[in-house]
């Protein structure tokens, strides 16, 4: 329960990507001779520890043809609170306006792909271990191959917290996992950011009113775009 396996340990430490496979993966060498694409599963959280998936698989891309399937879990509880979400919710089944929202981010964060092959964007609720939820969704979409974000925890943080790669590299059954380190982390620039964009929320009350003429102050002197927010709190019959 502390160590954990060798090929976790690899997969928490390596500073490069890890390929598990585990007994009966077979998908690989079936796809290996051409006759068809490569099937992938991208399994994203949204966190910047998955984005490694994401650029290998523009990588991969440009070497052969790849059928990829995205699947983007969501806690709904944190979802509905995050978007502001009111009212009465199915929280066992997928909610519209996350799946909304959560495509339209996860196309952004994705972009174009080159290559050939089919994309598909799959957004699901989470429930119990989400390492299990990724096996299951990886044979709904018959994929041939998984690829996600090895995040590390160290201490007890990993015993409090386990990783899902680390769950996901204990219970790797009949499919390959491919799992990215975090990529490093962007160097800082010394240059002053040019804002072009600044939100402003006001309760209409004079201390609120005091920070819009200093919002507009930021993008006067260059141009840009100030916009106001007010928050009205009303009623609903749910």
């Amino acid at each position: 329960m502390i160590l954990g396996s060798l090929a976790e340990r690899i997969v928490r430490y390596a500073d490069r990507p890890v390929l598990i496979v585990p007994p009966g993966a077979e998908g690989l060498s079936e796809a290996g001779d051409g006759s068809r694409a490569l099937r992938i599963m991208v399994a994203l959280d949204g966190r910047r520890a998955s984005e490694g998936g994401v650029d290998l698989v523009r990588q991969l891309r440009s070497w052969t043809a790849c059928d990829i399937t995205f699947l983007r879990l969501y806690w709904p509880a944190e979802e509905y609170r995050r978007l502001g979400l009111i009212g009465s919710r199915d929280l066992s089944a997928p909610d519209p306006a996350v799946i909304a929202h959560l495509e339209g981010t996860l196309r952004t964060h994705v972009g174009d792909l080159p290559g050939a092959g089919k994309i598909i964007y799959a957004i699901e609720p989470a429930w119990g271990d989400p390492a299990s939820r990724i096996f299951v969704a990886a044979s709904e979409h018959d994929a041939d191959l998984i690829i996600m974000g090895a995040e590390s925890r160290h201490g007890l943080a990993r015993i409090a917290h386990p990783p899902v790669a680390s769950r996901v590299a204990r219970q790797a059954v009949g499919i390959p996992v491919l799992f990215v380190p975090t990529p490093a982390p962007l160097a800082r620039h010394s240059e002053v950011p040019k804002i072009l964009t600044v939100l402003m929320p006001t309760d209409f009350s004079p201390d609120g009113n005091r920070a819009v003429p200093f919002a507009y102050a930021l993008v006067g002197a260059h141009g840009g775009v100030g916009e106001l927010c007010h928050v009205h709190e009303g009623p609903l019959p749910n």
